[in-house]
């Protein structure tokens, strides 16, 4: 049976449907052969799927080329022209390109950009595609929406960088070229596209690349020196403080020549290592008294060095993915990238769970609770469960030991952890058990202290606002007063910023303005006595300095409002 619908399906792909079957003037083309011929698809596989027992579906066999099939021809919709139709049949044929785009693709992608760009470069790149095709995907699936404008940081000041519209097909075939030449440090055959979108994530023009690669010989054994050989500029940190690039270009070469702070030095780095063909991720991030930037990047196919130019322990670092531009910590990429694509595990797991996504009427839960036995800490496996539950209204306590579960499974993992601990809130509140809601919100704040800080933090703002939502203003000013001492350890700029200036604000804002009063003055004394007396000069005295600075303006907002009352 398999065999048979596999057989149908490439029947379809290889140009069984004919091309009249799109108009030229129909920019959402829609064939009902095709429709027609793609339902059949589903009823033999579904069919083939009930006579084996889940046990037996496995990624790389005839049951999964033909899930992948079927999931490729839903992007039959997608083709605008007559003309694109081959070439939809040619990446459908192309079983490494299609299954690796189905793997890769997020629900935040721009889906039908995505199949477009490929169609694109099969029409007027198909050589690249062939020699590349995991290239080509991780193209389609980073250049599917535009890129940030604050790209690539915050502190370029009003400087030039040597941007461009980047042409997918131009690049493409660029980077294929340096490949076949053997000008990267790297094979790029070896890399996945989850690794591979690390290399081409950039707008910058190929001669700003072409400088970076030719110019600084490091390679990969002596990566982190291209962090190093950048000269830290002291004189941008002095007073006044210039954290932002002074020049009026922002070019590698310049910051090679004028030398910059950790945020110049870490993007130099990383756009040099994407111009030698290696995979790296930008990271900024937020301590007690500063901020800090590194790098990581990729030593060899699957393993990531994440301290290049690091060192600050108590900076928690965020990057973006550029698949999506969502932020990303350092250590929710820790986790992600050590979770071994390229193990059997690994592939069965996601395969099993992508058809219970997929078909959610159809035996979902032995396939997701298959995955997890393939792969225990396989997240979208449990997430799949765990909104399955919430959808079919599983009774209460079994919902909440599946969190509780998850919350032990993903506990060395801030953030992951931290989304059980929400959904367990959550559990709570909607059976309106206010106690145990805030036991475990305590719970979220208590598990993040530290190492964490940031989360923590954010977590007791949501409980301080939800309360003054509610109107509860007593119970809020003492869950206020109680974080501060919490957070004694832990008194910087973060927990000025995330919990202290809101909540201020929501004070004054509800017209509260006696307790917006108190909350800076217990904010005042607390920051005293976790800074003491530091010497002048020192990191903690120029923090004290920036925060009097916050305080004064809370206190300039709160009079003028107290002016108005």
């Amino acid at each position: 049976m398999i065999r048979k619908c596999l057989l149908f399906g490439l029947f379809l792909l290889a140009g069984g449907l004919g091309q009249a079957e799109i108009e030229e003037d129909d920019r959402h083309p829609k064939s009902s052969q095709f429709a027609e011929g793609r339902d059949q698809l589903k009823k033999d596989l579904l069919a083939s799927l009930r006579n084996k027992k889940a046990a037996g579906l496995n990624p790389d066999e005839a049951d999964e080329d033909q899930f992948r099939l079927w999931q490729w021809m839903e992007n039959w919709s997608f083709l605008n022209v007559a003309t694109d139709a081959e070439a939809f049949r040619e990446l459908g044929k192309n079983t490494e390109l299609r299954r690796t785009f189905l793997e890769n693709l997020d629900p935040k992608d721009d889906r039908q950009a995505a199949v477009r760009i490929l169609i694109r470069l099969q029409k007027e790149a198909p050589e690249e595609v062939r020699e590349l095709p995991g290239l080509a995907v991780a193209l389609a699936l980073v250049f599917d929406q535009p890129f940030p404008e604050s790209w690539p940081h915050g502190q370029t000041g009003i400087a030039t960088i040597p941007k461009e519209d980047v042409d997918v097909v131009v690049r493409m075939k660029e980077v294929a070229e340096k490949q076949r030449k053997g000008v990267y440090l790297t094979n790029l055959r070896d890399y996945l596209v989850s690794e591979l979108k690390f290399v081409i994530d950039h707008p910058l023009k190929s001669s700003e690349l072409d400088w970076g690669r030719k110019k600084v010989h490091n390679n990969l054994t002596n990566f982190k020196g291209i962090y190093s050989g950048i000269r830290y500029d002291h004189s941008r940190l002095k007073p006044p403080v210039h954290p932002n690039w002074l020049g009026t270009i922002y070019t590698l070469e310049q910051i090679k020549s004028n030398g910059g702070i950790c945020v110049d030095q870490a993007y130099f780095t990383a756009m040099v290592g994407k111009s030698k063909g290696v995979p790296t991720l930008f990271f900024t991030g937020e301590g007690d008294i500063a901020g800090h930037a590194w790098v990581g990047y990729m030593d060899n196919p699957g393993n990531w060095k994440t301290d290049c130019g690091g060192g600050v322990n108590e900076v928690v670092g965020r990057a973006q993915d550029p698949q999506t531009w969502e932020s990303i910590s350092d250590s929710e990429f820790e986790f992600f990238s050590k979770r071994n694509e390229r193990s059997i595990g690994y592939r069965r797991a996601q395969f099993l769970t992508d058809l219970a996504a997929a078909f959610p009427d159809k035996r979902v839960d032995d396939w997701a609770g298959l995955a997890l036995k393939a792969k225990m800490d396989y997240l979208p496996a449990w997430r799949l469960l765990g909104m399955r539950m919430a959808s079919d209204k599983i009774e209460y306590e079994k919902q909440v030991n599946f969190w509780k579960e998850y919350v032990n499974r993903f506990s060395k993992y801030p953030e992951i952890q931290s989304e059980g601990l929400g959904k367990l809130i959550e559990l709570a509140k909607i059976k309106g058990d206010e106690q145990m809601e805030e036991s475990w919100r305590r719970q979220l704040v208590k598990r993040n202290r530290g190492n964490r800080f940031d989360i923590s933090i954010s977590a007791a703002y949501e409980n301080l606002a939800a309360k003054c939502e509610s109107g509860d203003w007593d119970g809020a000013e003492v869950a206020y007063k109680r974080n501060l001492i919490e957070f004694q350890n832990d008194m910087g700029l973060p927990v000025l910023d995330g919990l202290i200036r809101p909540f201020v604000k929501i004070a004054i804002k509800n017209g509260r303005l006696d307790l917006a009063k108190r909350a800076i003055q217990s904010a005042r004394r607390a920051f005293k006595v976790a800074l003491g007396t530091p010497a002048k000069g020192s990191g903690q005295y120029n923090l004290m300095l920036m925060l009097n600075e916050n305080f004064t303006e809370m206190d300039e907002l709160l009079n003028k409002k107290s002016a108005v009352h």
